[in-house]
Parts: C-alpha cells; sequence; structure tokens
C-alpha cells in the first residue's frame, strides 16, 4: 500500500466524518495508537505500546456503533490482510457479535473506487481469504464525501431478508423438513416478487 495514498484516504474519510456530524448522521473519531518517548543513544524514539484499534469508531444517529478500518491499495483485484492487524479483525468481529456496524473500507487506487466490506460476510478465521474487490459494496462519492453511510442501507436490508427467511424456515420447518421448508419458501418468494414486487 502507498503510504500517501492511504494517508490522503484516511484524510478524505475524516472530513467526511466531519460533515456526517454536522450534520446530525453520526460522530465518528479517529484512533491513534497509544504510544510513548523513549530516549536512547541521544535521541527520542516514539514506540508504540499498545494494539491499534481499527481506524474509526463511534456512533450513528439512533444510537448504533460502527467501527471502520481503512485500507488502500494498490492491486487491482485483491488485498490481504497484513498478519500484523489480526487482532484488528478479531476486534472487528467482536463490535458485530454485539450488534455494532464493523467494516473494512477499502480503496482501490488502480479503479478510484472504495468498497465496503461487512465483517459479518468475511471468514470467521482470519487470513483465509484476501478481500475481493467485487464483493464489496460499492461506495458512490457525493459533494466530494466518501459516503459510506449510505451504502451500508443495503446491508440493513440484506440482513433484514435473512433473518425473515431464517424464521420462514424455523416456522414452515414444525410442520415439514428443512429442505422441504427450504423449496416451499423460495416458491413463495417467487409469488411474493411478482404479485407483490417484495423481494425475500
Amino acid at each position: 500500500m502507498n503510504q500517501t495514498s492511504g494517508s490522503a484516504f484516511e484524510d478524505w474519510l475524516s472530513m467526511t466524518h466531519r460533515q456526517y456530524e454536522k450534520n446530525g448522521l453520526a460522530w465518528i473519531e479517529k484512533n491513534y495508537v497509544q504510544s510513548r518517548f523513549f530516549a536512547g543513544d541521544g535521541h527520542a524514539k516514539l514506540v508504540p505500546t499498545g494494539k491499534a484499534l481499527p481506524d474509526y469508531s463511534g456512533v450513528l444517529a439512533g444510537g448504533r456503533g460502527v467501527f471502520l478500518e481503512a485500507k488502500s491499495t494498490a492491486n487491482k483485484e485483491s488485498l490481504s490482510l497484513p498478519r500484523d492487524r489480526e487482532h484488528q479483525y478479531a476486534y472487528l468481529q467482536q463490535a458485530h457479535r454485539y450488534g455494532c456496524y464493523a467494516f473494512y473500507v477499502v480503496y482501490w487506487e488502480e479503479h478510484c473506487e472504495v468498497r465496503l466490506y461487512d465483517i459479518a460476510n468475511l471468514p470467521k478465521v482470519f487470513g483465509v481469504e484476501p478481500l475481493r474487490r467485487e464483493q464489496g459494496i460499492k461506495v458512490i462519492p457525493d459533494g466530494g464525501l466518501c459516503d459510506w453511510l449510505s451504502a451500508i442501507v443495503p446491508v440493513d436490508t440484506q440482513e433484514a431478508r435473512r433473518k425473515a427467511v431464517e424464521r420462514s424456515i424455523k416456522v414452515l420447518s414444525t410442520f415439514m423438513s428443512r429442505s422441504q421448508a427450504q423449496s416451499h419458501l423460495r416458491e413463495i418468494s417467487i409469488i411474493l416478487q411478482e404479485e407483490l414486487g417484495v423481494i425475500l
């Protein structure tokens, strides 16, 4: 990752977050690695004293927590997460388990685009596979802002649909096998879409 482009991407995100706060949409702060100055050999050195949190954390209007880890890459189609950042991956998973939004937000330099990756849709084990560009939700810039907040609406919608499907299968399974319930639910979803425009 180019450090300059990575820093510029974080500046863009920080500017976006200030605008979110101004508009009453969210309060999101940049996290910094805890460090201390140590003197040695006549020079002062800044040394990290703890593990880095995800790059950003905060709360959305309405009270839901959010954690973001920002990445920038010159790779065209995939991004392997560095091994020394495994603790951030675990942190995002833990945040998700407690009901927070938890994402990787990646700037793909070759495509000049930003994509959002929900930790809930990534493997449970760190490093199993890289982030693939096409798997992320594309963020559409708005008014010069990296408006990732607008992109999470589909994530909520997908999660609501997933829960609705699971609940429906559970109810139907009291009368038939799970495989039969899944088959009937597919038929029901087709009817709902054709007749009412409802996508399940």
